[in-house]
């Protein structure tokens, strides 16, 4: 007021945190009372100064200063002193989150929620009881990149059963919020996916020779049983258990003592029930194959007399068993072979003897012969010639 006329009110103030004055001119109600303010609207009196909204808590500070167009005067009369208005922050953050209900063990989920606040916010937690824990631990969440979002990965989970967590967000002003408003969100961790096998088939192996069948089996909640399937040369089925170390399983197919195809599959299991087969339909096969011929030491006779029966012998050995010998022959001053078999006079096909006899000769001269030893796969050949001599007459 003033005894003739008011020219000029002006609010001084500075915001929360701010360093600069900012000047407002305020307007008279109606001309008529003496109350100013910004609103420019008559009041029996002012009741405060309309100030943009604080975005945080602390002092905000102004003076008044009114002018009649010849001397001004202020409140408070000292301007570097100036009001003090505290700025209080009484609203805790808001939290909207959509709860997880179900985890896949083994797989990440990442969480999020969208927080906000009137004021500043100071943090946002996930705590969190992983699956099989005791206690709650808590996990600063970070900022998404989307607007007032938040996030937190769950790590994988090795196990099923029950998982807990809640979100709790705090301002600067130390207001808090909890989502759910009590208590925790409970998520039920499932196990649904089977275990995963990497295994490099084997295609082929040697006869007799054991088969060393391996792979690598995963899973989230760990690898139960892993079984061998095969069947053998024969069709004879049979199931092994594979031995396990780490993530590597390994199990042995016996040598099979006759070439043919042997028929394999792998199936894991974990320890929640699901299985997984290896190839996933019908089976991986082994050819069982027998590269080696057989091997024969033979002497061949170096004379012999006509009309005398020539003895052939053969050390004949083999891994897979020699399955039979003949002697080819041509007589002497013939054109054309002669075949007989050669018996197997002492061991076995593996490992023998065998033996044969070239009729006697009548005349002089050369018997060429040669010896076919023959497996369940591959030949070898001997050959040889014996020069004839004449017996004396007194033997």
């Amino acid at each position: 007021s003033d005894h003739l006329a008011v020219n000029d009110v002006f609010l001084d103030y500075r915001e929360v945190g701010g360093e600069v004055f900012s000047v407002s001119g305020i307007r008279a109600d109606d001309g008529i009372t003496t109350d100013w303010n910004l609103d420019g609207v008559a009041q029996p009196q002012s009741y405060g100064v309309p100030v943009s909204a604080q975005t945080k808590p602390g002092i905000l500070y102004y003076y008044i200063t009114a002018s009649d167009g010849s001397t001004m005067s202020s409140s408070p009369e000292d301007t570097s002193n100036p009001h003090e208005l505290k700025i209080l922050d009484m609203n805790p953050p808001s939290i909207t989150h959509y709860a997880l209900s179900v985890l896949e063990a083994g797989g990440t989920f990442e969480l999020k929620a969208v927080v906000t606040d009137d004021a500043i916010l100071s943090g946002v937690l996930i705590n969190l009881m992983e699956v099989g824990g005791s206690s709650f631990t808590s996990y600063s969440m970070s900022i998404t990149g989307e607007p007032d979002e938040y996030g937190h990965t769950i790590s994988p989970q090795n196990y099923v059963g029950k998982l807990y967590y809640n979100i709790t967000a705090v301002d600067t002003s130390g207001n808090s919020a909890l989502s759910p408003y009590s208590g925790h969100f409970e998520v039920d961790v499932v196990d649904t996916k089977p275990p995963d096998i990497y295994h490099n088939p084997v295609n082929s192996a040697h006869i007799l020779m054991p088969i060393n069948i391996t792979a690598q089996c995963t899973d989230a909640v760990g690898v139960g049983p892993v079984i061998l399937n095969y069947s053998d040369v024969n069709g004879s089925f049979a199931e092994i258990a594979m031995t396990g170390w780490g993530n590597n399983w390994s199990a042995v197919i016996p040598g099979q003592n006759i070439t043919g195809l042997v028929n394999y599959s792998i199936r894991a299991e974990d320890i929640t029930g699901n299985s997984a087969n290896s190839p996933q339909t019908s089976h991986n096969t082994i050819l069982i194959t027998d590269a080696a011929t057989p091997i024969l030491d033979h002497i061949p006779p170096k004379l012999v007399s006509v009309n005398t029966g020539i003895e052939i012998m053969v050390n004949g050995s083999d891994d897979a068993g020699i399955t039979g010998m003949t002697l080819g022959y041509r007589e002497v001053g013939s054109g054309q072979y002669n075949f007989t078999p050669l018996n197997n006079s002492l061991g076995n096909a593996k490992d023998g003897s065998w033996n044969a006899t070239i009729p006697p000769q009548s005349q002089l001269g050369i018997v060429y012969y040669f010896i076919n030893a023959t497996d369940r796969k591959s030949t070898r050949l001997n050959s040889s010639h014996i020069p004839l001599s004449r017996m004396p007459s007194s033997a």
